[in-house]
């Protein structure tokens, strides 16, 4: 940081040393005391309103109440910005009912499963295992297979059981899932 010298009659007749922020080098005193007033009295506001929300949370103290003050103190210290809204997360379930929209015995090619969400085999095998194993109810249990010879997924089936000649993912535990 730069150091300039404050002018006697600013200080009493004692000559100070008083240090500069980075942005304020090679700035004239005017110009730095200009952005310097604008930042404090920007700084000034967000505290007052802040003062204000602390004031009503304290005298009426509900949980809404909170949530509204935190939710406009983020934005007074953020600006515009204000908290990151969740998007929600995409299941693996979802993810592989949008791939079929056809329904039980639609097949869709490896490729495109690849163009379209840029999955590999792998990443279709943990999808298909998940939409197994951490279905919310048995019966909403989706199974998808590969198909090496024609390389393209099928789904088989919707429901608790494994369909007949099942060779991919089983359920170890009834308790296990969900």
């Amino acid at each position: 940081m730069a150091k300039i010298k404050q002018a006697p009659e600013q200080n009493d007749g004692a000559l100070v040393e008083k240090k500069l922020p980075k942005w304020a080098i090679g700035k004239d005193e005017a110009t730095v005391a200009k952005i310097q007033a604008k930042k404090d009295a920007r700084k000034g506001s967000k505290r007052d309103a802040i003062d204000t929300l602390v004031a009503f949370v304290k005298a009426y103290g509900p949980a809404d109440a909170q949530k509204a003050a935190s939710r406009l103190f983020s934005v007074a210290y953020n600006g515009e910005r204000g908290p990151r809204e969740s998007t929600g997360r995409v299941t693996s379930a979802a993810l592989l009912l949008s791939l079929f929209p056809g329904g039980v015995g639609t097949s869709i090619s490896e490729m495109d499963v690849f163009t379209k969400l840029q999955l590999g085999r792998a990443e279709m095998r943990t999808h298909s295992k998940r939409a197994i194993k951490q279905a919310s109810d048995p019966s909403q249990r989706i199974w998808v297979q590969l198909d090496f010879a024609t390389k393209s997924y099928t789904l088989v089936a919707i429901g608790a059981d494994a369909p007949d000649g099942w060779i991919g993912y089983r359920p170890s535990d009834e308790t296990s899932i969900a």
